[in-house]
């Protein structure tokens, strides 16, 4: 999604949340496109499986391959008038038909209760019509998984204000997360585990929901003790029924994912795109998932970067454009993902020099000459056309600031500046 319709999403899921909401709508996007406990004995970290639950009728968990009681969705208790109606304006204003939930929110049912943050959350989730689900707590966060593809799914959230640092910006090293909460489809995940710097190792208390939505719900309040450095979460990790990674949120920035992915099947991998360079070969590697997803990594000469997180089946392009710069010692590589109607990228230099590039099954990968890092030559704009020359849309290009700038422009590398 674009800024805007995110901001204007955003505004919806918090009007639904009714008030205190604390959630962050980045993390929401990325759960969407893409999405816990061994609970606490205390009061805050009690987590209520909701007796709508006792509505629900357990069925036979091997009908999922889940070892807990199934809750039958249609039988949990439909959520109040004004939630359904925040479900409703979830799609208003989408600019193209990817970005639409398909939310059916008649249908919308309460599923759960959980007390973090200080305050006693309910869950309200819906069916979309492509087969996901929508999900939103009161007085916090929500997001959709409209495809029903996400295998795991978590928010990480701060019950407070967070003072800046010396940078005046919040110092979120000093003050980490103190709450999660998340989902996990029960078509390839059956159970999740919370692990910490120290060793230790929490399973959540998760509330299995039957079809049409298919997924474990679960929240957990991060113990005082697992706040200090050295005992907080490390990841929060989705396994299959034999006990196989299936994958793992670790509430880190794409700049830290480790290469090559840990939810690649790297026995697998394929070599999906090469093209030579003034540093060696560089090639895309592709790799599947355990959950019918997609992984990508670059090879240059045996360097290993990251080029983002794996994407679940059907999010792979999703009717959006990705670009990243990959900055080698003497110039730098762009490397772009796009859907299936971009036929033509072109590369418009200051000097007035173009460069074109056609996609190979979504993926682009350009070694931008060294000529053209110096005053008065540099990439000015990056085009993206359709088929028939048509353009959809451009990036201009900036170097942005700040100390790891280079990592993400196209400049060549800096001696002392790792962008691993």
């Amino acid at each position: 999604m674009n800024e805007r319709a995110d901001q204007a999403l955003a505004e919806r899921l918090e009007r639904l949340a009714g008030h205190d909401v604390e959630g962050d709508w980045a993390d929401v996007r990325r759960r969407a496109e893409l999405a816990a406990s061994g609970r606490r004995r205390s009061r805050r970290g009690r987590l209520v499986a909701i007796v709508a639950a006792l509505l629900a009728v357990a069925v036979a968990a091997p009908a999922l391959g889940l070892h807990e009681p199934i809750l039958r969705f249609f039988e949990g208790e439909p959520a109040p008038e004004q939630v359904v109606k925040g479900f409703a304006t979830l799609d208003d204003g989408a600019p193209i038909p990817e970005w639409r939930t398909g939310v059916i929110a008649g249908e919308t049912r309460k599923v759960m209760e959980a007390y973090f943050a200080d305050k006693l959350h309910t869950l309200f989730v819906a069916p979309t019509k492509y087969g996901g689900l929508c999900e939103q707590w009161s007085r916090a966060g929500g997001g959709c998984d409209r495809l029903g593809t996400v295998p795991l799914s978590i928010s990480w959230g701060r019950s407070g204000s967070i003072p800046a640092g010396s940078d005046g910006l919040p110092d979120l090293d000093k003050y980490p997360p103190d709450y999660i909460e998340g989902f996990a489809h029960s078509k390839w995940v059956d159970r999740v585990e919370i692990r910490f710097e120290d060793g230790a190792v929490v399973r959540p208390d998760v509330v299995w929901v039957g079809a049409p939505i298919d997924a474990g719900f679960f929240a957990y309040d991060v113990p005082r003790e697992h706040l200090r450095l050295g005992h907080r979460i490390s990841a929060v990790v989705a396994l299959d029924v034999d006990g196989n990674l299936v994958t793992e949120d670790t509430g880190g920035s794409e700049g830290v994912l480790p290469v090559p992915p840990v939810d690649a099947l790297v026995d697998a991998k394929e070599k999906s795109l090469e093209i030579p360079t003034a540093n060696g070969s560089a090639t895309i590697w592709t790799a599947p998932t355990r959950y019918e997803g997609r992984c990508l990594w670059l090879d240059l000469e045996g360097k290993l970067s990251s080029l983002g997180r794996c994407s679940p089946k059907g999010y792979e392009h999703d009717g959006g454009i990705a670009t990243r710069f990959l900055p080698t010692r003497d110039d730098a590589l762009l490397f772009a993902s796009v859907s299936p109607r971009v036929g033509l990228v072109v590369l418009r230099f200051a000097g007035g020099e173009n460069a074109t590039v056609e996609p190979h099954e979504g993926l682009v990968l350009y070694e931008i000459p060294a000529a053209h890092f110096t005053e008065g030559q540099r990439l000015a704009e990056v085009v993206f056309k359709d088929r028939s020359g048509a353009e959809i849309t451009r990036f201009p290009v900036t170097t942005g600031g700040g100390p790891r700038a280079a990592c993400y422009a196209p400049v060549p590398l800096p001696a002392g500046v790792d962008c691993k």
